[in-house]
């Protein structure tokens, strides 16, 4: 196929499968690809010559990750994309979900970004979206913590459950505490 391209790129003129008619073409050419193509070719699996065609006026967009003031931009266009192709119009990002969407290393660049805000308008409850309706690919999340260690298993089931009950809840104003930044007034909403 690369060297079709090539043969097309050079040559301004194509015939189609089971043709016999060539087809003289004036375009320009805009390539994109998110694989180091000098690296490709270094490797035997893109062609030095395409390459060299290809790359008359090379532009390099850096990843997400470089640009997080595009973030919050590209959020807001694909939410309200989204909330309006869903029938969710009215949608909002708190600032709690804006600041981890600006955190984020966004790994997957715009297409996690896009996936992360579709996800997360299919499966919001409310007109907002909230920092834990991002299901971010990548994220590290901390594995919840073992109850074996946390609480005293001795003594009636009663006992139990009420120290299983004030650890959970012991854990979960934790979470809530970590995920609004220590704000205690969005904590305790949460």
């Amino acid at each position: 196929v690369q060297a079709k391209v090539l043969r097309v790129i050079e040559e301004q003129s194509f015939e189609r499968i089971g043709g016999v008619e060539t087809i003289h073409v004036n375009a320009r050419l805009v390539a994109a690809t998110n694989r180091d193509l000098k690296e490709q070719v270094g490797l035997k699996e893109f062609r030095e010559d395409l390459f060299f065609r290809l790359s008359v006026i090379p532009i390099h967009i850096p990843p997400l990750r470089e640009r997080i003031s595009d973030v919050r931009l590209l959020a807001q266009f694909f939410l309200e994309k989204f909330s309006k192709e869903l029938h969710r119009q009215g949608l909002q990002l708190t600032p709690e979900a804006a600041r981890a969407l600006g955190e984020y290393s966004w790994p997957g660049n715009v297409r996690e970004l896009q996936n992360t805000i579709e996800r997360a308008v299919i499966l919001c409850d409310g007109k907002s979206i909230k920092r834990e309706d991002l299901n971010f690919a990548f994220e590290k999340r901390k594995q919840p913590e073992d109850f074996a260690h946390m609480i005293d298993l001795s003594g009636s089931l009663t006992d139990v459950s009420g120290r299983a009950s004030r650890a959970a809840e012991k854990i979960k104003i934790k979470q809530a505490l970590e995920l609004s930044n220590w704000n205690k007034t969005h904590a305790a909403e949460m």
